[in-house]
């Protein structure tokens, strides 16, 4: 199945001001308390020290798909592994995902290809959600709503909606605004259930966000949706890490400290296996070392130091 996270983008968007509160923090104070997991610490540290690798194959797999578009000569095969690259660049390499959009969108206009067209608009307003360009992006996906187009289709462009309106409102940050784009983001987060095939791990996903977010005070659903769609995936996916991520997000406001820690780590392994550069769980491990954890001054700079180098 075919899908686009905007989870860990709509939790933290204020990520690069909570980026630099941490180093300054980081540079003044001394860290305590007592630790666990030492075992998913061993295997982050031995995950970061593999990191070069785990780009190598990530730019090996890409650069096979672009061979491969060299060599097609249908349009829409071309069409087909230009949505892929986008897809597979968005949180590796933001220019580098824009610039096959934009051969998509050549492509599928000079080619009369009036569906792709709408996908690669699609994924067009998905990388603009992710900048922040809410306005920009609403604008396009007015315009290419779907009517009769296959299923498919019309989940991604609710999911994006959903996606726009969770960045948005969490933006907002609960101003005058925020009511509404919440309420949107729910309507829209419930049209991408009715059409995500079910028992796939995304649809588990996605139960337990339509959880997550309904009811904060009692997180039991969404935390069994989450768990059964973190065992259905690859511990190097992307919806492995972000899955791992939301779980830790709930343990946080239950005040669960281990199981927070817990799966910020799972996360953090998952991001760097996958070669994700979006990798928020690294950061708030690091805030979490100088809150909580006996460990050494050294170590929560080194995982900020590498934040910063994505």
């Amino acid at each position: 199945m075919f899908f686009i996270i905007f989870a860990a983008e709509s939790k933290n968007i204020g990520n690069m001001r909570h980026l630099i509160i941490i180093i300054i923090t980081l540079m003044i104070q001394p860290i305590y308390v007592k630790g666990d997991n030492n075992q998913l610490y061993k295997q982050l540290d031995a995950a970061l020290a593999q990191r070069a690798h785990y780009v190598e194959l990530k730019e090996k797999s890409l650069n096979e798909i672009k061979q491969g578009a060299k060599y097609v000569t249908s349009n829409e095969d071309k069409l087909k592994l230009y949505e892929q690259l986008a897809n597979d660049y968005k949180a590796y390499e933001y220019d580098s995902a824009m610039t096959y959009v934009n051969k998509g969108l050549i492509l599928a206009q000079k080619s009369n290809n009036i569906f792709f067209n709408k996908r690669f608009q699609l994924s067009q307003t998905r990388l603009l959600i992710t900048r922040g360009f809410y306005a920009e992006a609403k604008e396009i996906l007015q315009k290419i709503e779907p009517k009769e187009e296959p299923r498919d289709y019309q989940f991604l462009y609710y999911y994006t909606m959903y996606g726009l309106y969770n960045n948005w409102s969490t933006y907002c940050e609960n101003n005058e605004f925020s009511k509404n784009y919440n309420l949107k983001k729910m309507e829209y987060l419930k049209k991408a259930i009715e059409l995500s095939p079910k028992k796939d791990a995304f649809y588990y996903y996605l139960m337990g966000e339509l959880y997550y977010y309904s009811n904060h005070t009692n997180n039991n659903k969404a935390i069994q949706y989450y768990k059964k769609a973190l065992s259905m995936e690859k511990t190097y996916s992307r919806l492995h890490a972000m899955t791992a991520f939301a779980l830790s997000e709930i343990y946080k406001i239950a005040n669960n400290l281990e199981l927070m820690e817990h799966y910020l780590l799972v996360a953090a392994i998952s991001d760097v296996t996958s070669a994700t550069k979006e990798n928020v769980a690294l950061q708030d491990i690091a805030l979490f070392i100088y809150k909580y954890k006996t460990r050494s001054l050294k170590k929560a700079q080194e995982y900020i130091n590498l934040s910063l180098e994505d």
